[in-house]
């Protein structure tokens, strides 16, 4: 089965590329622009500790070279550790310090930025927590028609994600990427590598797998996984988007299972219209497990914002794909999630933002809890509303409102959670 997906795949693709080659041959001398990507996936894990700084300068050239920045939130969490019953609430402080460093560079690109997030509750201060992350990318304009793209992100973090675990435990996170792409009339070819790798810093117990009991130590792995894309420029500002990679994961200790998998997807990337911006893929996963049962399904992944009118826009997300779980007797669950958010601009500073989002997740090994035997479905609600003032001193005050709930088919995993929190961040 695995030899034919890859043939099919390679076929696919191989086809594309000579429509594309032939496409290019044609018209050989006709400028286009460069489709880059722009996704930026947001789910509800991404909310809970880290939140984009918003730099408020009007145009590139305002930007320093150097952007220091700091942000002060106070929140009240009604069910801090996330259970059904037994609620503990308490006040949070958080503050996040940091930096962005971005020269102006005539050819190339090249930044670095810092963030520290820094939480202290006030009554149950054994949860106070220091996160960090950092990010650095640089772009290297090798040719005008070729260049490369580098990007590493580092996160030392303690996370409660509220999705399916709701502990929280100390973990480190790297993820490094790299890029190759050639830019020709009519077509975008790029050759990418990814490497994520991830450190559980606990030895607490999770759910057992065959019998063997686990830690979360168990859990840590690392993946690596290689791609080609081909943006095919079929339309002015549109690109059709083909890819295929392959990846493999391995778990460090050898009591989790390991896996490879092959993605064959295709997409849109670029302005649909002229008020839309979208990058979104639809495809094929095919994903062996070693001794568990395997996956082989649809996934997918997407942002779209449509820009109505200067103060008004919309952006939908869309996910599909596997994640590792601690649940007892399964590898896996399988995730489906799509958000929505709403902004709107009351005036040039004034602006208020509303959104939803809906995410399933599915396991596929049947497991007891009481007296019920059924595979675990869990779904995941967030609804939110807030105010954003940008003041005109590169300062930006916020009040936010958030609500979330997990439904699961087994109720000793329910529980319900809502947060407010203002904020205000400056950049210096």
């Amino acid at each position: 089965m695995k030899k034919l997906s890859v043939m099919l795949i390679v076929a696919c693709l191989g086809t594309a590329l000579f429509f594309a080659w032939d496409v290019f041959a044609q018209e050989e001398g006709q400028e286009e622009n460069v489709f880059e990507p722009f996704y930026f996936p947001y789910t509800p894990e991404s909310d809970n500790w880290f939140q984009p700084i918003y730099h408020p300068y009007d145009t590139p050239d305002e930007k320093p070279v150097f952007s220091p920045f700091i942000s002060v939130r106070q929140m009240y969490d009604d069910n801090i550790f996330l259970t059904d019953d037994d609620k503990r609430d308490d006040w949070i402080t958080t503050v996040n310090p940091g930096f962005r460093f971005e020269p102006r560079l005539k050819k190339h690109g090249f930044y670095f930025d810092y963030l520290a997030d820094l939480n202290f509750y006030a009554d149950y201060d054994d949860q106070n927590n220091f996160n960090h992350l950092a990010n650095i990318a640089g772009k290297l304009d090798i040719t005008k028609k070729a260049r490369i793209d580098l990007y590493d992100r580092f996160s030392y973090f303690s996370e409660q994600s509220g999705s399916e675990d709701t502990n929280r435990i100390d973990r480190t996170q790297n993820l490094g990427q790299g890029n190759l792409t050639f830019m020709f009339n009519k077509l975008d070819l790029t050759l990418g590598y990814e490497n994520r790798y991830e450190d559980y810093r606990s030895d607490d117990a999770i759910g057992p797998l065959n019998g063997v009991p686990l830690t979360y130590n168990d859990l840590d792995r690392v993946e690596n996984e290689g791609a080609v894309e081909a943006a095919l420029k079929l339309w002015k500002k549109t690109a059709l988007l083909l890819t295929m990679d392959y990846g493999t994961i391995d778990h460090d200790t050898g009591n989790k299972n390991d896996s490879d998998y092959f993605d064959f997807l295709v997409g849109l990337r670029g302005q649909p219209t002229a008020k839309c911006v979208a990058e979104a893929r639809i495809g094929y996963r095919d994903q062996d497990y070693d001794d568990f049962e395997d996956f082989s399904s649809v996934v997918f992944d997407g942002s779209i914002i449509e820009n109505f009118t200067p103060r008004d826009s919309l952006r939908l997300d869309l996910k599909r794909t596997t994640n590792d779980t601690i649940y007892t007797d399964n590898v896996y669950f399988e995730s489906t999630y799509i958000g929505a958010g709403y902004k709107h601009g009351f005036t040039e500073r004034l602006f208020g933002h509303i959104g939803m989002s809906y995410q399933l997740n599915y396991y596929p090994i049947e497991t007891t809890e009481g007296d019920q035997t059924d595979n675990r479905e869990d779904d995941f609600w967030s609804y939110g509303a807030g105010i954003t003032y940008v003041f005109p001193k590169n300062f930006v005050a916020e009040l936010k409102y958030q609500f979330r709930t997990r439904d699961s088919n087994f109720s000793i995993y329910d529980y319900e959670n809502s947060r407010i929190n203002a904020s205000i961040t400056g950049t210096f």
